[in-house]
């Protein structure tokens, strides 16, 4: 998305941070206090959307940080609740910091500036 659609809303530093970031958070209790496996990456999932929605955080990618936490292996299981830090923070702000110079570098602006708390007026499509 990053590098791709820069200027979309799901593409922004905020979304990418936070968003990751909540994430994993979610990933890696539900690996912890939910012993089966299909369960656990289910409710983490449809739970890190669900708080990326209320945030005004989402992004996609994002549900691959959950999975990756629950069904990561030994290996992320065994970092608990280090693996926010490394590898989703650490490689979400290499992320960010590539997009930056990747955009810049083809003339293109990364980030957009933010449009916070501008609503539409229009009648949503359930109100028509």
């Amino acid at each position: 998305l990053l590098f791709a659609v820069p200027t979309s809303p799901l593409a922004q530093p905020w979304n990418v941070i936070v968003g990751n970031t909540l994430a994993g958070i979610i990933g890696v209790a539900c690996a912890q206090w939910i012993p089966d496996l299909t369960t656990a990456f289910s409710v983490a999932v449809g739970f890190a959307i669900f708080l990326m929605m209320t945030t005004d955080s989402l992004h996609p990618p994002s549900g691959a940080v959950a999975i990756t936490a629950v069904l990561g292996g030994a290996a992320i299981h065994k970092l608990g609740f280090y693996f926010i830090f490394y590898p989703v923070l650490l490689n979400s702000l290499l992320l960010l910091g590539f997009a930056v110079f990747f955009n810049r570098l083809i003339g293109r602006h990364y980030p957009v500036t933010a449009h916070l708390n501008e609503r539409s007026k229009d009648p949503t499509p359930t109100q028509k």
